[in-house]
């Protein structure tokens, strides 16, 4: 009898490492893998700006500039709690945004209501 106890006792850390490694190789969508941290990330680097000439690159001011674009304002926002829920061809240019959310950008969509 003892013996069955001392086998059973020394399988039970076998056990739980295959069930633990086996959860981790898991196939899982990399939203839900938190080994996943990263994809496609481009490496950082400075901020390059195109200035008309000289004057213009040394005195700043981006925002002055016919290349630049500011992304700041009022955005169609569609929230979906799964991404199989996201509206469909929510990427192409003539999708019918009318019944989207108001979000202002620069923003925090979780702080504009949305979970």
């Amino acid at each position: 009898m003892l013996l069955v106890i001392l086998v059973v006792l020394a399988c039970v850390p076998a056990l739980a490492m295959v069930s633990r490694r086996s959860w981790a190789e898991e196939e899982r969508p990399d939203w839900e893998n938190p080994g996943v941290v990263e994809i496609n990330k481009q490496p950082g680097h400075a901020t390059l700006f195109p200035f008309v000439d000289r004057q213009a690159a040394v005195a700043g001011g981006q925002d002055a500039s016919r290349n630049y674009v500011s992304l700041n304002g009022v955005w169609k926002f569609a929230w979906a709690e799964r991404p199989s829920d996201a509206p469909e061809e929510f990427y192409a240019e003539d999708c019918n945004v009318s019944r989207w959310a108001d979000i202002e950008v620069p923003g925090n969509w979780q702080m504009q209501g949305y979970e």
